[in-house]
């Protein structure tokens, strides 16, 4: 198998699906061999990043000159369950940009339909693929020499994006807050604790008063959860992840979107530019790992470290229960 390249097709010509296509074209397991978008512009600019490829106006024509292969979705999350259901019914493999839906009876559906025909799955959750969120994972795995087991998280994601921004319908666009930075969050509370499913998770309270900020306290597998997500943080200048876990032997590993230190001694533990690709921004990081870790499964049978749609479910029911 790996030395076909396999057939991948965009949906979405926007920020994402641009990203993710040329990262997919690059990579020598996979070809970009379309990509449905209407927008004029989107398409011109796919053309100017290497991109020359078919575009088509509909899915069902994508589908129909390239028989089977891997969807990568980008629309807006509220298109996103017609969009995949299509392809699925045609057992293609999907990658969709997160959230999975907005609605967690769409999702239970979708769910349904790729566990009947065994599609390969994943959600765009990128921060499962951060260098410090894999060592801690990893630290944790293989028995730690922290002090006895989780019993605490703080996780925050820290942007600067609304500040002294007043008009809440320009973050609506986007799904607001609970659907663009909260799904983050939560999904890497349930990654670090290992929740699966919603019997794992006990929502003990939500505050969402403001259309820029959310915090919430989960149980998830018992273990407390305290998780911010803030669309208008002065404090950073960028999309920022910070975090902290607490023992049950007192010990507290603090950790940021760079690096991992004991608090208190503040001894340095780990540091993402003491490892591979150490000059690309984190991002970068995440969004390349990413792909290559999703061309290596659709053709094998890997799974972990992604979110497939099981997990995507889960952050989906948890949204819908902290928004009732």
């Amino acid at each position: 198998m790996e030395d076909e390249r396999f057939p991948c097709v965009i949906v979405g010509a926007g920020k994402m699906g641009l990203l993710h296509g040329a990262l997919a074209n690059r990579h020598e397991l996979l070809e970009v061999v379309g990509m449905v978008d209407s927008s004029f512009q989107s398409r011109m600019v796919a053309k100017g990043i290497g991109l020359k490829i078919p575009v088509f106006k509909n899915i069902d024509s994508a589908i129909g000159a390239t028989g089977r292969g891997l969807a990568i979705i980008c629309t807006p999350p509220n298109s996103h369950h017609p969009i995949i259901k299509k392809f699925l019914e045609r057992n293609w493999a999907i990658f969709v940009e997160k959230p999975l839906t907005m609605r967690d009876e769409d999702s239970r559906e979708l769910v349904d339909i790729s566990s009947r025909g065994g599609a390969y799955t994943q959600v765009g959750f990128q921060l499962r693929f951060n260098p410090v969120i894999s060592f801690i994972k990893e630290e944790m795995a293989e028995g730690s020499t922290w002090q006895g087991t989780p019993k605490k998280i703080d996780l925050e994601i820290l942007s600067p994006q609304f500040i002294g921004v007043r008009n809440s319908s320009i973050g609506l666009k986007r799904g607001g807050i609970e659907w663009d930075l909260l799904p983050h969050v939560i999904d890497l509370s349930n990654h670090i604790t290992g929740a699966k499913k919603i019997g794992d998770i006990e929502i003990i309270d939500a505050d969402m008063s403001s259309w820029t900020y959310v915090k919430t306290k989960v149980l998830s597998r018992g273990i407390e959860c305290n998780l911010i997500a803030d669309w208008a943080c002065s404090e950073v200048r960028k999309v920022e992840l910070k975090g902290a876990i607490e023992f049950t032997g007192g010990e507290i590993i603090k950790f940021d979107s760079d690096r991992v230190w004991k608090d208190g001694s503040n001894e340095q533990l780990f540091h993402r530019r003491f490892g591979e690709n150490p000059y690309f921004e984190v991002a970068d990081q995440e969004y390349s790992t990413q792909m290559e870790h999703l061309a290596r499964s659709v053709l094998g049978s890997t799974r972990a470290p992604a979110a497939d749609f099981e997990a995507g479910l889960l952050v989906d029911e948890m949204i819908e229960g902290m928004v009732r």
